[in-house]
């Protein structure tokens, strides 16, 4: 799912919903301030019990660049140059929601996970107002 419904927060390309019940999950992936980021929004019988602010993912998360003319362009290689800069290369202009979506369905958190394990962590804490 495209969200658009995100707007202000950084820029959504993509979201997993899982949905059971009276629980709701929604895990969305964009990028914020240049870097690939995710939020996780839970809610319980339809109403929102926390809205998560997109944070940078872990430092091995995918990578990449919006060129002068806003393309979407993946980061394909790093290397040194002899002068200790790190040169990027930079892959073909995509379409970054679909290529969000391929990394969803390649890479993302499984909905039985984001059901079974992440929303019961998230509700406890919300319970204990740690969250």
């Amino acid at each position: 799912m495209t969200a658009l419904e995100f707007e202000g927060e950084g820029y959504i390309l993509a979201a997993r919903i899982a949905e059971q019940g009276d629980r709701k999950i929604v895990w969305k992936i964009g990028h914020k301030d240049g870097d690939f980021a995710e939020a996780t929004n839970l809610y319980y019988k339809r109403e929102l019990l926390h809205k998560g602010e997109l944070m940078k993912l872990t430092q091995n998360a995918p990578s990449w660049r919006f060129n002068e003319t806003n393309d979407f362009q993946p980061l394909e290689d790093m290397d040194l140059t002899e002068d200790g800069d790190i040169e990027y290369e930079h892959g073909p202009a995509t379409d970054g929601v679909e290529w969000t979506l391929d990394y969803i369905d390649d890479w993302g958190i499984e909905p039985d996970t984001l059901l079974y394990k992440i929303w019961p962590n998230m509700k406890e804490q919300y319970d204990e107002r740690t969250l």
